[in-house]
């Protein structure tokens, strides 16, 4: 999210309309190289209670971004599954409202249609693919203790962030009916020196390569295939009398900021969508 120019041309500007007057915005987004792109997030494990990209947010979307990456179209991000809520620092409440924070989502470009309730791919997801990349960076990061359960032969060791099978979540709620937002903070750590903020950027690097590496020696995952991350914030700023579009923009990046690492972002991707008021 570099430095925005002082002209109309702005490339981190995505213009609804043409606007002479003050300005405002209510939609941002980026495609994200990594999970080290958030500074802390949630995994959601009932992600049919997330909200989804709109019609109107994916044309929008893919407009913009469709000449970085030709798999995104506005089919595939209606078909996105919400991957985790982006939170700067433990003192922000994890359990308010979702849409006062940025999405990330995961773009299956290779699926026809939307999985987020569908217990055979949640159910591959969680146990297969998300579950062991987040159990496994957990232990290899050293900030819990893991144990390991001698009576079971060949068990692997766990920690106390060790994630609940699918099963717990798809019985009990998605056949059910229910609908509870179901999330774990990662990594619940709260970050206080440069050491840290290293070790953030290598076990969520770990994690997505993890996810990756699962899906590429799964061939019977050949629908996962190709997936990628997205970032969509509806932030609203409105920009008063006399303040330009940059000036709205800035405001933007200096709020994703709080809660990302601009290094893990698709050169080209951010864009802020600026409407007149």
């Amino acid at each position: 999210m570099g430095q925005a120019n002082s002209t109309p041309s702005d490339p981190d500007i995505a213009p609804s309309s043409p606007h002479n007057g003050p300005v405002s915005t209510s939609l941002s987004f980026a495609l994200p190289t990594s999970l080290s792109f958030c500074k802390r997030m949630t995994w959601e494990q009932t992600p049919w209670t997330c909200p989804r990209i709109s019609t109107t947010t994916a044309s929008i979307i893919a407009s913009h971004l469709t000449p970085l990456n030709p798999r995104i179209t506005p089919t595939t991000l209606l078909h996105a599954l919400c991957f985790g809520v982006v939170y700067p620092s433990p003192t922000h409440d994890s359990k308010g409202p979702k849409k006062l924070y940025p999405h990330i989502f995961v773009v299956f470009p290779r699926l026809k249609e939307d999985v987020s309730a569908n217990p055979a791919f949640l159910k591959t997801w969680h146990d297969d693919i998300v579950k062991p990349a987040f159990d496994n960076a957990w232990l290899d990061s050293k900030l819990v203790a893991h144990r390991q359960n001698d009576s079971i032969k060949g068990s692997s060791p766990t920690t106390a962030c060790t994630a609940k099978p699918a099963s717990h979540i798809i019985d009990n709620y998605l056949l059910k009916g229910y609908n509870p937002s179901i999330h774990r903070v990662w990594p619940d750590f709260e970050v206080r020196e440069d050491w840290m903020e290293d070790l953030r950027e290598e076990v969520y690097g770990t994690a997505w390569n993890s996810i990756l590496g699962i899906l590429a020696d799964r061939y019977d995952l050949g629908s996962l295939g190709d997936l990628f991350l997205v970032a969509v914030w509806e932030l609203e700023v409105k920009g008063e009398e006399g303040v330009g579009a940059e000036r709205v923009v800035e405001c933007v990046k200096a709020q994703w900021r709080e809660f990302t690492d601009e290094k893990f972002v698709v050169p080209g991707s951010f864009k802020v969508v600026v409407d007149e008021l």
